[in-house]
């Protein structure tokens, strides 16, 4: 692609993101997501077929991002419970720029089962970085030989949910994610 195109779809992108995340997937509409990229709506089939596929890259982008933060947070210098808290804390941060959205889960739009599969996908590999990660920490002494890493593995990749970011932001606490992980590390 050329860097032109590869602006503009990345344009399009974010603005997908923005408005799937403020009036969920059965508001959402393809004209205000080109309204926001700056583009005529007919310019957004020209980079993807349908508002489904756009759904489905606009949760590859992220979830690469979330990735990729994981990768940076992997510093073998570092302790694994200062690595995950560096990911916490990235994923944190995307989750109040998406106003720790729910609106995406909750629609009867068939696009509903595409985000679904496009979170099992995510999450499966989610599983695999931080079970290896927790692995890891119990072959190096940071983390108990007793551990039971399957348990641990499925705490930390659920541990970040919308729901209790949210209340616990409402109680006042600060560094929500700290505070989870001090009590589970």
């Amino acid at each position: 692609m050329s860097r032109i195109r590869d602006e503009r779809r990345a344009a399009i992108l974010l603005a997908a993101r923005g408005e799937f995340c403020e009036k969920g997937l059965d508001a959402a509409s393809m004209a205000e997501i080109a309204r926001r990229a700056g583009i005529a709506k007919s310019t957004i089939y020209e980079y993807f077929t349908s508002k489904d596929q756009l759904l489905q890259q606009t949760c590859a982008q992220l979830w690469d991002e979330i990735l990729a933060a994981m990768e940076e947070a992997a510093s073998p210098e570092d302790s694994f419970r200062d690595r995950i808290l560096r990911y916490y804390h990235y994923v944190e941060r995307i989750m109040g720029e998406l106003g720790g959205s729910l609106n995406l889960l909750v629609t009867n739009d068939p696009i509903r089962d595409t985000l679904y599969e496009c979170v099992e996908e995510f999450q499966t590999l989610l599983f695999q970085k931080i079970g290896q990660a927790v692995h890891d920490a119990v072959a190096s002494g940071e983390l108990s030989a007793e551990a039971d890493v399957k348990a641990i593995t499925i705490l930390l990749t659920t541990l970040p949910s919308p729901i209790l970011l949210m209340s616990m932001q409402r109680a006042g606490i600060q560094r929500p994610m700290d505070v989870t992980l001090y009590l589970l590390l």
